[in-house]
């Protein structure tokens, strides 16, 4: 891996990140705080891009479908539920097409919905005329595009002779220097055989501009290792303008093969994870360029979306928590008031979620669970896993004897019948959708372990192990898991009228671990699940009781 060089503008970028959102560090002592301390922190994630609260933007490079009219590529981009287009400037928007056209192409774009981030040039510093920038530019203002992508040069950082590197430097300078003059920004293509294949040469190239006016187009180099790609991006991070994004291998003749973007899912979370994350996303490279992929990819594009609910508080704040330290957009509903969780979701982001959402919702308001998961793929784009996690006790314990038909009724609807349907709702979705979600369900040990002061929360606790079995059978054959987690004695607001009760049956041995359990211990298990680390199990039961319902003599 290349060592990280950095800059004065890094550093100072850094410096107030650290500021703004490590809330240990005083100024003073930021003030004395040494540059590789600092690197230190940014190499380690201490300070990262999940403390900002944009949403990502998502858009495509229009050259993906060089084969199909503008006009279609608009169609396809906002079918696609994607945010801006990068026109390409050879064969789509180039600048012999003239102001007027060019113009209206920008136009067309925005009456879509649809934004224009960036013109992709071919421009390349120091080997093309010039004299062509300037109609380069112009096309740019023309169509609506702030940022201009070119190359740096045609030669890779080892070819390159001092002659010819001082050449690209020089035509950066002035191309920056051009651009700013007409209120537009140049984005230097990452690439091989161009000055960007090294991140050294890449920071110093552009530190011939101001941040605002020099930027990078920035996307993994497939022929170096995910860790380097990851080093590059953290050395150039706060210059990155546009991310490409596409899925490539190298087969055993070092060709390169495509694939889908999900299928790298797991490392393109490692590279947002230290880029900007308000760069726009944009999708290149589809799979046989084929526009049937390009709704699957553009879902692709967006983090992945946990829906818990009840996750205001309690073992849902612990799931929470959990999911954002992983990296989840986190969606949840409650009763309260969307004001009264301003403080939960700036927590969720400060916690890793690069998305956080209150939905104020009742589990067992069935009416209601259509219009949730209408707002939850409106505001996130997606959904990949559902927590049925909300659920009440008996107002008050009563003996079986005199249980009441109302708290029955309460308890049944809010803990069984609510997270069923909308269980089925979300199902549904998840199947038309091609969704291999997960579905976890929060029980209880008290689904077998009989208390007879509160039977209906027995006999709705027993109902969601059942409901777990069948969604379960149900479900495998469409690549959907589902599983129970079971909380034994948990420490939340639910457990604190009876809290002495408690602390003195563990004292006296009621779980051969002796102590409470923490919401948090219920959240990691949760995210284990999410992660797939079971993969090849569905229906099972987990429990999280330190022990509690071990059969012990």
């Amino acid at each position: 891996m290349p060592p990280t060089v950095m800059h004065e503008e890094q550093k100072t970028y850094l410096f107030a990140e650290i500021s703004q959102n490590c809330l240990c560090v005083s100024a003073p002592l930021l003030e004395k705080m040494s540059f590789a301390i600092c690197e230190q922190l940014w190499q380690f994630g201490f300070v990262n891009n999940h403390t900002r609260t944009f949403s990502p933007t998502t858009g495509l490079c229009s050259v993906t479908f060089r084969q199909l009219p503008a006009l279609e590529i608009i169609r396809l981009a906002a079918d696609a539920g994607l945010d801006c287009i990068e026109w390409g400037g050879d064969v789509h928007a180039p600048p012999s097409l003239g102001a007027d056209s060019l113009r209206a192409l920008g136009d067309a774009t925005r009456e879509a919905g649809l934004s224009v981030c960036s013109y992709g040039s071919y421009h390349r510093l120091s080997v093309s005329n010039p004299t062509e920038l300037p109609a380069v530019l112009a096309a740019a203002k023309a169509i609506g595009a702030p940022v201009v992508r070119v190359w740096a040069g045609a030669k890779g950082s080892a070819e390159c002779t001092a002659e010819e590197r001082a050449a690209v430097h020089a035509a950066a300078r002035e191309a920056a220097e051009l651009a700013a003059r007409e209120g537009l920004s140049i984005s230097l293509e990452c690439h091989p055989n161009t000055l960007t294949d090294d991140p050294a040469e890449a920071l110093s190239l552009l530190h011939e501009g101001p941040p605002e006016a020099l930027g990078m187009h920035w996307q993994p180099n497939q022929f170096h290792t995910e860790d380097w790609n990851i080093a590059y991006a953290k050395a150039v991070a706060p210059r990155v303008r546009i991310i490409h994004t596409f899925h490539w291998t190298l087969d055993a003749t070092r060709k390169v093969v495509r694939h889908p973007l999900a299928e790298g899912a797991e490392i393109w979370r490692r590279y947002l994870a230290v880029l900007p994350v308000d760069a726009p996303r944009l999708l290149e490279f589809l799979p046989n360029d084929d526009p049937a992929f390009l709704a699957r990819e553009a879902k692709a594009l967006l983090p992945r979306t946990a829906l818990v609910t009840g996750g205001g508080r309690g073992i849902g704040a612990g799931i929470c928590d959990a999911l954002a330290r992983e990296g989840w957009a986190v969606a949840f509903t409650g009763r309260k008031p969307e004001a009264e969780m301003a403080e939960r979701l700036a927590a969720l982001r400060a916690l890793g979620a690069p998305d956080a959402a209150y939905f104020q919702s009742d589990v067992s308001d069935i009416e209601a669970h259509g219009p949730l998961l209408d707002a939850v793929f409106a505001r996130f784009g997606r959904l990949d896993a559902l927590v049925n996690n909300a659920g009440v006790a008996p107002s008050v314990r009563l003996d079986v004897l005199d249980t009441t038909p109302e708290s029955f009724d309460r308890l049944l609807n809010t803990n069984l019948r609510g997270p069923f349907f909308l269980t089925q709702a979300a199902a549904r979705r998840f199947v038309a959708d091609k969704t291999q979600a997960t579905i976890v369900n929060i029980g209880s040990i008290s689904a077998t372990v009989a208390s007879v002061s509160r039977g209906e929360y027995c006999i709705s606790k027993a109902g969601v192990a059942m409901a777990t079995s069948l969604w379960a059978t149900r479900l495998a054959a469409e690549g959907i898991r589902v599983y129970e987690v079971r909380p034994g004695v948990i420490h939340t607001d639910m457990t604190g009228p009876v809290r002495e009760k408690y602390d003195r049956l563990i004292a006296e041995g009621l779980a051969p671990q002796a102590r409470w359990g923490e919401p948090g211990d219920i959240g990691r298990a949760v995210a284990m699940l999410l992660r797939g680390d079971l993969a090849y199990s569905t229906g099972q039961v987990i429990n999280i009781d330190g022990g509690m319902t071990i059969q012990r003599l």
